[in-house]
Formats: structure tokens, C-alpha cells, sequence
């Protein structure tokens, strides 16, 4: 389930927390709750086909806010205070900040792994995309993290205990011949943007319509799927609402 190999997989950072728990690859973690990320999770668990990626857990975010002190500082807010005004300075304050040596670690060895032109990184705040260099998907995450929507739950829930934590997904990105919608789910799934291409080489039974009626029983419910075809094959690119 790690994505860490030899002797470091059974390390754990600072705080005790093992570090094959702070992240794995995309459909073999644990579930990831909802959201657009969770949606492709679930895809992936299910064999559809959706682009390689690796999954920082909360647990590695929690490693990312005791590395950087941001845990103390959260603890010193006041959630009956103003929200945003609050977030704003942690955000200012933390932003130049380095994300620790365990996070930045892991980015590496999941860059590495990925072999990917380019890669994207998701939250349930955003999507930072086009990424192509190591310092651009560390700061990309260190935005998924500090993303203002994020940093006002965490405020808000500073007395209750320990702060929320979210996942971040770091993912190759496609660079696809074709792009498409369709709708899984509902009474007539198919296709929205019938895209016609030139080219696709899917096996009999795994062509987009086929594949759009797997996504719907795998999400249990209506969905809008972004589709890329690339090198003759279909894609999941994102997930939204249907």
C-alpha cells in the first residue's frame, strides 16, 4: 500500500505516526470519505480506469502541521473570532515556510515513481495543474494545505481539539487526443459532448459508454465524468456532481 520502498517504509516520523500511513497509491488506501477526489478514489478501487497517482493522507497532513508548528498556532485562534481575518495571517505567516523534511520526502519518492511529464495535485479545496518540477508540486501541496477554505474550518474547530485534516492527491496528468463528458448514473446515462475520435482502441465491452455505466454503479448515484483519450485508451480525468 506504501508507496515508500526498502528500509525507510517502516520508519515513522516525529509523532509516532508509521510512514506507510501517510501515503499510497490511488484506489489501494484507505476510502477517503466524498468530494472529487474521494469520487476518483472510488473509481480506481473499482478498476476503472484512472491516471496513476499517490494519496497524502491526513495523517500526513498532521505530520505537516506539527513539522511546521502550524498545529500550536492553530490552537492559540479564536474560533468565536473573525474566520477569515484569522486565516489570512496563518496563511501569510506559513506560506514561505518549508513543508517538512517527511512531506518533502514523500513528494520526491512520489514524483519519481510517477514518471510523469507533468502531474496535478487535488484537494477538496482546488487543483493546482501543470506541475513539472519537484519545488512546484511541494508548493502546490503546501496550497492544498494552507487553501483559505481549509485554514476557516480549522480555526472554527481550533477549541473543540484537534484540528480537521484533509487528503491532497499528487497525479500523473494526461495529455489526451480527445476530451469528453458523459453522465453515469440516472435512468439514461451516455454521453453529453460526443466527442468522435479518430482513434480508439478500447477492448469490446470498455468503450466510453460501457465505461460510463461501470462509473455509475461504482459511485451509486449521478455523476458528470471528464474523459481524456490517450494512446487509444479512455481516461477518467475529474469527477463532479451530477
Amino acid at each position: 500500500m506504501s508507496i515508500v520502498g526498502g528500509r525507510g517504509s517502516s520508519d515513522s516520523p516525529p509523532g509516532g505516526t508509521p510512514r506507510r500511513a501517510l501515503a499510497w497509491r490511488l484506489g489501494e488506501g484507505p476510502r477517503l470519505g466524498s468530494g472529487p477526489l474521494a469520487a476518483l478514489d472510488t473509481l480506481a478501487r473499482s478498476g476503472l480506469p484512472v491516471l496513476e497517482g499517490v494519496v497524502l493522507s491526513r495523517e500526513a497532513h498532521e505530520v505537516y502541521l506539527r513539522e511546521t508548528g502550524l498545529a500550536l498556532a492553530l490552537r492559540s485562534c479564536d474560533p468565536a473570532g473573525e474566520l477569515q481575518g484569522q486565516a489570512r495571517l496563518l496563511r501569510q505567516a506559513y506560506a514561505p515556510a518549508p513543508v517538512g523534511r517527511v512531506i518533502h520526502e514523500l513528494i520526491t519518492e512520489t514524483l519519481i515513481g510517477l514518471e510523469a511529464f507533468s502531474v496535478r495535485v487535488l484537494s477538496e479545496d482546488g487543483a493546482w495543474q501543470d506541475l513539472r518540477a519537484i519545488p512546484e508540486v511541494r508548493d502546490a501541496v503546501r496550497e492544498a494545505w494552507l487553501h483559505p477554505a481549509g485554514l476557516k474550518r480549522q480555526v472554527r474547530a481550533a477549541a473543540a481539539g484537534p484540528p480537521p485534516t484533509w487528503p491532497v492527491l499528487m497525479q500523473r496528468e494526461a495529455r489526451p487526443d480527445h476530451v469528453g463528458w458523459t453522465l453515469a448514473g440516472g435512468e439514461r446515462p451516455g454521453a453529453l459532448y460526443d466527442v468522435r475520435p479518430a482513434r480508439d482502441d478500447s477492448p469490446p465491452g470498455r468503450g466510453l459508454e460501457d465505461l460510463t455505466v461501470e462509473a455509475g454503479a461504482a459511485l451509486e448515484g449521478p455523476a458528470r465524468l471528464r474523459w481524456g483519450l490517450e494512446g487509444g485508451k479512455w481516461y477518467v480525468l475529474g469527477v463532479e456532481p451530477g
